[in-house]
């Protein structure tokens, strides 16, 4: 099983808001296992105070077809929110979703699942 960071890049008076968008659309695929990541509070904060941050945790088996489905996901959040950007995070891998042509789509897909080219062109 494999994680993956989502970073929301949006106005800070969004970012909780477009945070749960992304949240609630990931869950209802059912495709991942998806939580709200959490900072530690300060020391001196109260009780409880863990502060959300605007990043997702993704958990699951990345197969080709579920990362084409969240990169669907994430760009069809883009187009429809006031989100600047989506960060994908995986190890070392990032890749930053701007809103993307819906043919680059399986392209990205591919890379981010680590699919090897074989040169073949894409109709």
């Amino acid at each position: 099983m494999s994680e993956v960071v989502l970073r929301i890049d949006a106005e800070p008076a969004q970012q909780a808001r477009l945070t749960t968008v992304l949240f609630q659309d990931l869950r209802a695929t059912g495709l991942v296992k998806v939580a709200k990541a959490r900072e530690e509070a300060p020391a001196d904060a109260k009780a409880g105070a863990g502060a959300d941050v605007a990043e997702l945790i993704i958990n699951g088996v990345f197969s080709a077809g579920t990362v084409t489905a969240v990169t669907k996901i994430v760009v069809a959040y883009l187009e429809r929110t006031k989100a600047r950007s989506v960060t994908w995070i995986d190890g070392k891998k990032k890749v930053v979703f701007t809103g993307i042509a819906r043919d680059d789509q399986k392209a990205l897909a591919e890379a981010l699942a680590g699919a090897e080219e074989d040169g073949t062109p894409e109709s």
